[in-house]
């Protein structure tokens, strides 16, 4: 695959005349259509699609012809759906060939686009789906890692799991500006409960749990130069029950029916922020729970709590535990939306491998349209008249740098083993809805095979047949 670079390199070479390269560009430039950029305009809008992955790939190596593989190819030999940088952007979007002047770039950064491109396609194709390095996307390998993914959620960070610890710091998949990302909107929450009549978060006077940014079009209105952290700050989900519910009972306590000092409930006190908040897998993106912890304060007890606790929502009235619609595993988790979707397409054919893929395309897609605001910024920006006066823009980086999106997708595995411990939690529930049908076809079954050989009488058969009963 061979990008058109004519437009780029003359770009570069007279960097004042930029727009006019752009203006023949746009209308000399055929749209190329995308798995997850669908129709192109010739200001490049984004269009959604519905793409086929396992379809666009045998396409991709059909017309790719014969692969030398002890040859290392000079382009990345991958599927469209792996070209989410700027050199992607550039391969479908010819207008955006002048940009590239304005978008700092180095070598290691291109030897890394090139490294990821490469190791995309055994990705896409699904290679690894039982390999337990692969369970959680961006894991290294790490012997027993399946198996304490899918231990009870603890219910506060101070309990670990025996043999976590070392799991955790090997554990490279967060973004590293969620600490400070973490730190400021604690901030932000203190100050509007602190402001607000209702002492509650301005989210929560709105009437929802999530609080999230605006749409980059606002965000970036004002700002002459924009960075691509303008287009990619997390979705917060925040879970304060204390705020909600008058009084939250100990789990711990009210399990072995330890009453307080004044004989009654005894309940929780609120004892601070979470120390990170948890991440779970939406639809086309990951969103963050932002929790409280809680502590009880009876001296036999002591134990303390996170508000995404199992057995603090439990001990919760239903009508308010019923709005925490996300499924927790032990360092990852799902919203509800994803888990009723992986049971219906679990029920009608569609397995782990390619669910997996769509919910990862879903994610790239999202990732792709933010990577093409992006660029549409710093194109409209050149164009005008202080374009001139302009910085290197920073690149965009890829989908999954952790200096950047840190955009997360779970493997085909993770889906197979969250939904079979998912059902196997639910099972009785299912036998209680079988036992409750009533019936419309009854059936009995008499046996004549070993029956005509028991209790004889003088050589003669007493009994013909039998009607066995099952418990």
């Amino acid at each position: 695959m061979q990008l058109d670079t004519e437009g780029s390199s003359n770009a570069s070479a007279d960097t004042p005349d930029c727009p006019k390269s752009v203006e023949r560009a746009l209308s000399e430039h055929t749209p190329v259509s995308s798995p997850s950029l669908h129709s192109l305009p010739d200001a490049g809008y984004h269009q959604p699609s519905t793409p086929n992955v396992d379809q666009d790939i045998n396409t991709f190596l059909d017309t790719a012809g014969p692969i030398d593989v002890d040859k290392e190819p000079e382009t990345p030999m991958v599927p469209p759906q792996a070209r989410t940088s700027i050199e992607g952007m550039q391969y479908y979007f010819p207008s955006f060939q002048c940009v590239d002047a304005y978008v700092d770039s180095d070598e290691d950064d291109e030897r890394n686009l090139r490294s990821s491109a490469e190791s995309a396609l055994p990705e896409f194709l699904g290679e690894d789906d039982d390999n337990v390095d692969y369970l959680l996307g961006d894991e290294s390998g790490i012997e027993g890692e399946e198996d304490v993914e899918f231990q009870a959620v603890p219910d506060d960070d101070e309990n670990e799991v025996e043999g976590v610890s070392n799991l955790k710091q090997k554990r490279a998949s967060l973004p590293t500006w969620l600490r400070q990302t973490w730190a400021d909107y604690r901030e932000q929450l203190g100050s509007e409960m602190a402001k607000n009549a209702s002492r509650r978060p301005t989210c929560y006077d709105r009437g929802t749990f999530i609080d999230g940014p605006v749409s980059s079009c606002f965000t970036i209105a004002k700002k002459f130069q924009p960075s691509p952290s303008d287009f990619y700050s997390p979705k917060f989900f925040v879970w304060l029950p204390h705020l909600l519910s008058t009084k939250i009972p100990c789990p711990a306590c009210l399990k072995v029916l330890r009453k307080s000092d004044k004989g009654g409930t005894q309940f929780l006190n609120a004892k601070g922020w979470a120390k990170s908040p948890r991440r779970v897998v939406d639809l086309e993106e990951c969103i963050y729970i932002v929790g409280y912890r809680y502590a009880c304060p009876n001296s036999q007890c002591r134990k303390s709590f996170q508000s995404w606790s199992p057995e603090l929502l439990t001990a919760l009235p239903r009508s308010l535990s019923i709005h925490f619609t996300h499924h927790l595993t032990y360092r990852s988790g799902l919203t509800d939306r994803v888990v009723a979707l992986m049971r219906s397409c679990f029920q009608h054919g569609i397995g782990p491998s390619p669910f997996a893929e769509m919910i990862r395309t879903q994610h790239l897609r999202r990732y792709e349209h933010l990577h093409i605001e992006y660029l549409e910024a710093i194109l409209i920006r050149t164009q005008s008249a202080a374009g001139h006066f302009l910085k290197k823009f920073e690149p965009f980086g890829l989908f999954n740098n952790r200096d950047g999106y840190a955009g997360f997708t779970p493997s085909a595995a993770y889906f197979r083993n969250f939904y079979v411990r998912f059902i196997a939690a639910h099972a009785k529930e299912m036998d209680q809805h079988m036992a409750m049908l009533s019936a419309d076809i009854l059936q009995i079954d008499h046996s004549f095979k070993v029956i005509n050989h028991l209790g004889k009488v003088s050589g003669e058969t007493v009994f013909a047949g039998g009607l066995p009963l099952r418990e």
